[in-house]
C-alpha cells in the first residue's frame, strides 16, 4: 500500500467548531484550558523522541492567536504556548477557520488572512498549508486568495455524511484570475487515511490525523500505534509529524512528479450555504457594513492626505488611530462568516412539532439553544459597534481638519485660496439661513386600475390582487419582461411549508450514509408525516400611491398568505406589505413582514421573478468572480441555490434583466433550491428566486424565524449581457468616486486613482500601512477579462510596489512623470452650477505634473499596491 513512498507527513489537528459543542466562549475556555493542557502533555510524552517524531499540533490562524494574547488565558498557558510556538511543536495554518467563503466579504477574507499574517510577523514563520473541514464546496476565488499570500497547499475535509463535489483526490484547483493551488478533496471525512492508497503516485503522503469537533489532541499511545501502522505499510518511508506545508514542500523536491496532476477550473459550490438564510436580519446589516467600513476607512485616509492646503506629512493619523477599531470590526465579521452558527440541536433539545412548542421554548435547553443564535447574532453587533466608534473619530477629524484648512488659508492667502475661502463662507451662510423644510411625503389609497408607474425608461404595471408586478415593459427594446403565463406573481411574496416526504427525498438524495447524527443534523427528526407541502403567496392587497424624494411608488399593504387545499391552516401568521419604486431603468422592491410568527416546521419565503426570455443565459456575481452556473460550477457541487455578492443576471445577451439583493444573497433558479439536490442539473428555465430566509437545517443554525423583517431587491433592465451592463460596478454600494470630500485643488483627493480603465476596478480597501509609512491601496478586476492599467499616484509618492495579500513587496512599479495640462472651473462667488453660472463662470488649465504607474491585472485579480512617501 506504502510501496514507492519515501515520506509520510502526519499532521495532527482537531476540528475546530466555534460552537456546536458548546457556547462560543465554553468553546474557548475549552481549547485553551483542559484541551490546551492534553496537547502539551503529549508533546512533553514525546520530548525526547527525534525532532520528526516529537508530536505537532496545528490550529487554524484565529484560536492560536486568541490562545497567545486572550486576556481570558491564564498567563502561564500564554507562555508555554509560545515557547512551543518559538519551538517549532505548535504550528497554525493560513486561514483563520472553517467559514462558508460564499457568504464573506472579498476583503473580510483579506482582512481573515492578517491574523496569520500577525503571527508570521510575531513569530518570523509564514505557513504555507490552509484547511477547511467540515463545509463541503467553497466559492472559487479561494485558491487565488490563499495563492495571494503564498499558501502552496489546501486540504479539504468534507463533512462524512456530505455529498462531495465530483473532483479528484488530488488536483490543482485554478481560481478565476489563473492561479493554481495545489489541493487534497477528502470526499468521506475531515483528514486522510494514515497510509496511501493503492493508485497513489507521488513520493509523499500527507496523513492527516485530525480528530471530531473540538475533541482535542491525540494520546502517547494513539501516535505510537501510528507510528506503527506506518511503518509496517510503508517500510523504508521516513515519518514526519509535521504541519501542512510540509507536504508540498516535500513533493516540490521532485516538481516532475507533479506533471499531469489534473486542473479543475471550477467553483465548488456549497451545499450548506442555505443556512445564510437562517439569520436574515443579521446578514443583512453585515452586508451594509462591509461598504460603510470601506468608505469609512478610507476617509479616514483621505483626510491625512498631503494637499496644497493641508500641507505636506504622510503620518495617516487619522487612519492608523481608527485602525484598531476597523481591525475589530472586520474580525466580527469574519468570525459571523465562521461556519458554527449555534448548538448542535439534536443534542441539545427534544424536538416538538405540536401544540405544545411555545410552553417548550420556555425551557432551559431551548433557551440555552436560543443563546447559542443570540452569541452568533453578537458578532454583527460588535462590528457595528467597533465601526461607530471609528466612526465618531473620523467625525471629529473632519471638523478639526475643516478648521486646519482654514487656518492655513488665511496664513498662506492667494487669489485662488481666498476665493475658495469666501465661496465656502458664502456657502455656510446661506446654509444657515436657509429655512428648514421636511422632505414632501404624500400617500393616498388608490383604486386597482390606478396601477401604473412609468417613465422613459420602463412601464411597471401591478397587481394588488394577485400581490405582483403584471408587466415591466422596457420602452427602449420593447421587451416585455413579465411571464405572463406563469402562475406566480410576478416580485410576490410566496411562503412555503415543507413536509417529511420533501425531507426524505432530500435526505435520499444528497447524504451517504445514514447514521443517526446524519438524519439529526440534515432532517428533523420527529417531523410530523401528517404534514403536507404548503405553497401560499401573499394575495389581495390594498394599494397606495405614494410620493417622496422625488419618486413615486406603489405601496401594496394589507397582504395575507393565501393556500389552497389541505394544511393552509399550519401557515404561520404575518403580515406583508410590498412597496415598488421605480428610478430610471430599474425598479426597487421592497418587503416588509410584520409578527411573523414562530413555527417548528420548515419553512422558506421567496421571491419569484418568471422572466418572459428564450434561450436565456445565467450568470451569478459571486465574491470574488462571477459564473455561469450551467458551466462553472463542478458535478455534485450546489446546482440548486447560490451565495451571491450583490447580483445575478437573466440575458440572451442582447439585453438582459438583473436581479439584485439587498440584503439576503441567496438566489435559486427554476425551483426554491430548499430541500432539493441533483449533482449533475442544469438550470435552463428562466425563473429567479431572491430568497428571504428559510429554516432547511437540522441542526447549528437557527430552526425558526419570528417577528419583522425587512428585505429589499432591485431589478435593472440592461442591454448586452452583464459586462456590458457593468453589474459588478453598478451592483457596488460604494463606489471611489463616493470617497471624496469636497475642496480646493486636490484637498480630500484620492491618493490613487485609476485614469484610463473604464470599467475601473472595485475599490476594495484605502488604508495606512500596517507595519511602517506609507499607503495601501486594493482593487479587484470585476470584468473578468485581462486589463492594461494606468494609475496616478499622487504628488508625495516616490515608490509604488505591487504587494501579495499579505502586503508585503514584492515588485516595484516604475513610476513615469508626466507633464500635463488640467483643466480648472472657477466660479464667480456663490455660483456652484458651471451651466447656471454662465459667462460669469470660466474654465482655465493650469500645467502640472502626474506621477503614473502601469500594470496588467488579470481576470478577477486581486491587485495590492503599496504607496511610500517622501
Amino acid at each position: 500500500m506504502g510501496d514507492g513512498v519515501r515520506r509520510v507527513v502526519v499532521v495532527f489537528k482537531t476540528h475546530f467548531d466555534l460552537g456546536f459543542t458548546g457556547l462560543p466562549d465554553e468553546v474557548m475556555a475549552a481549547y485553551t484550558g483542559a484541551m490546551f493542557d492534553a496537547v502539551v502533555r503529549t508533546m512533553e510524552a514525546t520530548a525526547n523522541e527525534p525532532p520528526n517524531l516529537r508530536y505537532a499540533w496545528t490550529l487554524p490562524a484565529w484560536p492560536l492567536r486568541y490562545l497567545l494574547h486572550s486576556e481570558k488565558v491564564a498567563k502561564e498557558r500564554r507562555r508555554k504556548a509560545r515557547k512551543l510556538v518559538e519551538d517549532g511543536r505548535l504550528h497554525w495554518h493560513v486561514w483563520p477557520f472553517t467559514t462558508h467563503t460564499a457568504f464573506c466579504g472579498l476583503e473580510d477574507m483579506v482582512r481573515g488572512l492578517h491574523v496569520s499574517r500577525s503571527l508570521s510577523e510575531e513569530f518570523g514563520r509564514w505557513p504555507t498549508g490552509a484547511k477547511q473541514t467540515d463545509v463541503p464546496g467553497h466559492t472559487w476565488i479561494l485558491p487565488s486568495l490563499l495563492v495571494g499570500t503564498g499558501v502552496k497547499f489546501l486540504h479539504l475535509g468534507c463533512n462524512a455524511g456530505s455529498h462531495a463535489p465530483h473532483v479528484p483526490r488530488f488536483f490543482w484547483w485554478e481560481g478565476p484570475d489563473g492561479a493554481r493551488l495545489l489541493t487534497f478533496y477528502s470526499p468521506g471525512g475531515y483528514g486522510t487515511s494514515l497510509l496511501p492508497p493503492p493508485d497513489w503516485e507521488y513520493d509523499t503522503w500527507i496523513s492527516l490525523q485530525q480528530t471530531v469537533d473540538n475533541h482535542g489532541p491525540h494520546t502517547p499511545e494513539e501516535l505510537l500505534a501510528i507510528r506503527r501502522t506506518i511503518e509496517q505499510g510503508a517500510p523504508g518511508a521516513e515519518i514526519v509529524f509535521g504541519q501542512l506545508g510540509d507536504f508540498s514542500d516535500s513533493l516540490m523536491e521532485h516538481p516532475e512528479q507533479l506533471e499531469g496532476l489534473p486542473v479543475v477550473p471550477y467553483d465548488l459550490a456549497d451545499t450548506w450555504i442555505h443556512g445564510v438564510g437562517t439569520m436574515p436580519r443579521e446578514v443583512a446589516r453585515a452586508r451594509e457594513l462591509r461598504g460603510k467600513l470601506l468608505k469609512l476607512e478610507a476617509l479616514a485616509t483621505i483626510l491625512d492626505w498631503p494637499s496644497p492646503v493641508r500641507g505636506r506629512g504622510a503620518e495617516l493619523k487619522v487612519g492608523r488611530s481608527i485602525a484598531p477599531d476597523i481591525d475589530r470590526a472586520y474580525e466580527q465579521l469574519m468570525l459571523f462568516g465562521e461556519h458554527t452558527w449555534g448548538l448542535d440541536v439534536k443534542s441539545t433539545i427534544k424536538r416538538v412539532f405540536d401544540d405544545t412548542f411555545e410552553e417548550t421554548r420556555k425551557t432551559e435547553p431551548y433557551l440555552r439553544l436560543q443563546a447559542s443564535w443570540d452569541a452568533k447574532a453578537d458578532y454583527v453587533a460588535q462590528a457595528e459597534d467597533a465601526y461607530e466608534s471609528a466612526e465618531a473619530v473620523v467625525r471629529s477629524s473632519w471638523i478639526e481638519s475643516g478648521k486646519r484648512n482654514r487656518e492655513q488659508v488665511m496664513r498662506n492667502p492667494s487669489p485662488a485660496r481666498l476665493e475658495w475661502e469666501a465661496m465656502w463662507a458664502e456657502h455656510e451662510e446661506k446654509m444657515r439661513n436657509a429655512p428648514h423644510t421636511e422632505p414632501v411625503r404624500t400617500r393616498k389609497q388608490v383604486a386597482p386600475d390606478d396601477n401604473v408607474l412609468e417613465n422613459r425608461h420602463l412601464r411597471v404595471e401591478v397587481d394588488p390582487a394577485a400581490g405582483g408586478i403584471k408587466s415591466i415593459f422596457d420602452k427602449w427594446t420593447k421587451h416585455e419582461w413579465v411571464d405572463t403565463n406563469s402562475p406566480e406573481p410576478f416580485g410576490g411574496y410566496r411562503h412555503d411549508l415543507y413536509s417529511a416526504v420533501d425531507i426524505a427525498e432530500f435526505l435520499r438524495a444528497y447524504g451517504t450514509l445514514f447514521h443517526d447524527w446524519f438524519i439529526g443534523d440534515f432532517g428533523k427528526p420527529g417531523y410530523p408525516e401528517g404534514v403536507p407541502h404548503v405553497t401560499s403567496y401573499a394575495r389581495n392587497f390594498t394599494m397606495w400611491r405614494v410620493h417622496e424624494e422625488g419618486f413615486d411608488s406603489l405601496l401594496l399593504t394589507g397582504g395575507t398568505l393565501q393556500a389552497e387545499g389541505p394544511g393552509a391552516g399550519l401557515v404561520p401568521g404575518q403580515t406583508i406589505s410590498i412597496k415598488i419604486t421605480l428610478v430610471m431603468n430599474w425598479v426597487e422592491l421592497e418587503y416588509k413582514v410584520e409578527n411573523k410568527q414562530a413555527t417548528p416546521l420548515t419553512e422558506s419565503i421567496v421571491v419569484p421573478f418568471p422572466m418572459n426570455i428564450q434561450k436565456a443565459t445565467f450568470r451569478l456575481g459571486q465574491v470574488g468572480s462571477s459564473i455561469d452556473p450551467a458551466r462553472d460550477i463542478a458535478e455534485g457541487a450546489n446546482r440548486e441555490l447560490w451565495c451571491v455578492d450583490r447580483w445575478m443576471d437573466v440575458s440572451d445577451d442582447r439585453i438582459g434583466l438583473a436581479v439584485m439583493p439587498r440584503d439576503v444573497p441567496l438566489v435559486s433558479i427554476g425551483n426554491t433550491g430548499i430541500y432539493k439536490f441533483e449533482p449533475d442539473r442544469v438550470p435552463k428555465e428562466p425563473v429567479v428566486y431572491a430568497h428571504l430566509a428559510n429554516t432547511q437545517w437540522g441542526t447549528n443554525f437557527p430552526q425558526w424565524l419570528e417577528g419583522d423583517f425587512t428585505f429589499g431587491i432591485d431589478l435593472e433592465a440592461h442591454l448586452g449581457d452583464w459586462r456590458t451592463a457593468k453589474l459588478w460596478e453598478r451592483s457596488q454600494r460604494v463606489h471611489a468616486m463616493d470617497i471624496t470630500l469636497e475642496g480646493e485643488s486636490g484637498v480630500g483627493d484620492l491618493p490613487i486613482r485609476v485614469k484610463d480603465w473604464q470599467p475601473e476596478p472595485i475599490l476594495m480597501a484605502l488604508r495606512p500601512r500596517h507595519d511602517g509609512q506609507g499607503l495601501v491601496a486594493r482593487y479587484w478586476n470585476g470584468v473578468g477579462m485581462h486589463r492594461k492599467v494606468t494609475l496616478e499616484v499622487g504628488n508625495g509618492a516616490v515608490r509604488v510596489w505591487r504587494c501579495d495579500l499579505m502586503e508585503r513587496p514584492m515588485e516595484e512599479l516604475p513610476m513615469r512623470v508626466i507633464q500635463t495640462k488640467k483643466p480648472v472651473y472657477r466660479l464667480t462667488l456663490g455660483k456652484s452650477d458651471p451651466e447656471a453660472a454662465g459667462d460669469e463662470g470660466r474654465w482655465s488649465y493650469r500645467d502640472e505634473t502626474e506621477n503614473r504607474v502601469y500594470l496588467e491585472i488579470a481576470p478577477y485579480a486581486i491587485e495590492t499596491l503599496l504607496i511610500e512617501f517622501e
